[in-house]
């Protein structure tokens, strides 16, 4: 029994030479993390893509070109955000692309989505997503990605302004600003777009949360006239299902032209978003007559005469007398008159302009220069007028061909 106990004594004390052998393995594994550590970070460099409404970080291998990153500072610990987490060990990142909306709503869950590789195979890592402000944490969240996903983060209410958004893994960090607005929506309309001196504008306030659902509370309407006068101010309680109307009398005599309100949420601008709407204060006449141009086609050669048709009917459908007359002006870079025709017009009457020979091009017309055709009918009887204008697109051949591309941004590895 003795030498039993001894045996058993001797087999669980290590000696000296087993000591210095796991020393010399601990030392190994060490290393062989540092070694890691800094090839990652030595191999990895971020830039920061610009896209159409959104916000995307991107990293590339290191070798092309850019300086190499620091390891990624340590973000606040996050606050778990309800959803299906996939426990593992982290694996290395050496691309990567993240995603998030430019501009976030409060109260709401937005996405920040990730596409993670090392080398050209996907890749799984635990992701950390923080949005800060003047070094605060105001948001977070974190989750595996498989390759692909996203982190949900839930923006708290009453957060607005320019904010700090944070993503880091292993292997990679990066940052840039969103703007967080509130997160109701408000929708202004009227009745109609046209006011007479004398009637009553009726207006509706439409509020949805950030899930678009109605959203109850309070607006504050205002209304200035076309001097920039402030003539109207009023808080409305918005019901259950998000609407609110109100009414504003117009005077007889008000100050024609274009009429500005606004809506906004709460009782001042800074409390909610804002919506505005244009409308018009005028004394509005019905015209006595219609007076329509038909041409055979939109566009014209460069070359080619411009013909057409002018009609000019009476509401109760007689026919117009008197005389059309047609002024052509083509565009070098402001309008000018080549052509004048005066045609005597029964009802009907047609016309033949002639060629444009040359026009300036614009940009938003793909190239393509204009002609505008100015057509008016004088009564006969009393010299009332009414006009109508016209634009023909100016080409320089019959087919146009056009190159569009899918997008306006480029990312290298990507189709």
């Amino acid at each position: 029994m003795q030498d039993n106990e001894e045996r058993e004594q001797t087999s669980a004390t290590p000696t000296t030479e087993d000591q210095g052998q796991s020393d010399q393995k601990d030392n190994s594994a060490a290393q062989q993390q540092i070694s890691r550590r800094r090839f990652v970070a030595g191999a990895t460099a971020t830039a920061l893509i610009a896209s159409t409404g959104a916000l995307a970080f991107a990293a590339r291998r290191g070798g092309v070109g850019g300086p190499t990153i620091t390891p990624e500072p340590t973000l606040p610990t996050p606050v778990a955000i309800p959803g299906t987490v996939t426990p593992g060990a982290s694996e290395s990142v050496s691309n990567y692309v993240a995603t998030a909306p430019k501009l976030l709503r409060a109260g709401g869950v937005e996405t920040v989505a990730f596409t993670l590789m090392n080398g050209d195979q996907p890749t799984t890592t635990k992701v950390a997503v923080a949005l800060v402000k003047d070094g605060k944490t105001v948001a977070s969240g974190e989750d595996w990605i498989k390759g692909r996903g996203g982190v949900p983060l839930r923006i708290p209410v009453g957060t607005t302004g320019d904010y700090t958004l944070k993503v880091s893994g292993r292997g990679f960090s990066d940052e840039g600003t969103v703007r967080v607005e509130a997160g109701n929506v408000l929708f202004l309309e009227t009745d109609k777009p046209i006011y007479k001196p004398g009637e009553t504008v009726q207006m509706r306030v439409l509020s949805l949360d950030s899930a678009l659902r109605p959203l109850a509370g309070q607006a504050t309407v205002e209304v200035a006239d076309a001097k920039g006068i402030k003539i109207f101010k009023k808080t409305l309680s918005i019901d259950e299902w998000g609407m609110g109307t109100l009414q504003l009398p117009l005077s007889t005599e008000p100050n024609l032209g274009v009429w500005k309100l606004r809506a906004m949420g709460g009782t001042n601008a800074s409390n909610g978003s804002t919506a505005q709407l244009d409308i018009r204060v005028e004394r509005y006449v019905l015209p006595k007559y219609e007076v329509k141009v038909t041409l055979p086609k939109n566009w014209a050669l460069v070359n080619e005469p411009i013909t057409g048709t002018i009609g000019a009917e009476y509401t109760f459908g007689k026919a117009v007398r008197g005389e059309a007359t047609i002024v052509a002006q083509r565009y070098q870079g402001t309008w000018q008159e080549y052509a004048r025709l005066n045609r005597p017009i029964d009802g009907k009457t047609t016309f033949e302009i002639p060629a444009a020979r040359y026009s300036a091009g614009s940009p938003g017309n793909a190239g393509a220069g204009a002609v505008r055709l100015e057509v008016t009918v004088r009564e006969e009887a009393t010299e009332y007028e009414e006009k109508q204008t016209t634009l023909i697109t100016i080409v320089a051949s019959p087919v146009s061909v056009r190159l569009l591309p899918e997008s306006g941004a480029f990312k290298p590895g990507l189709p």
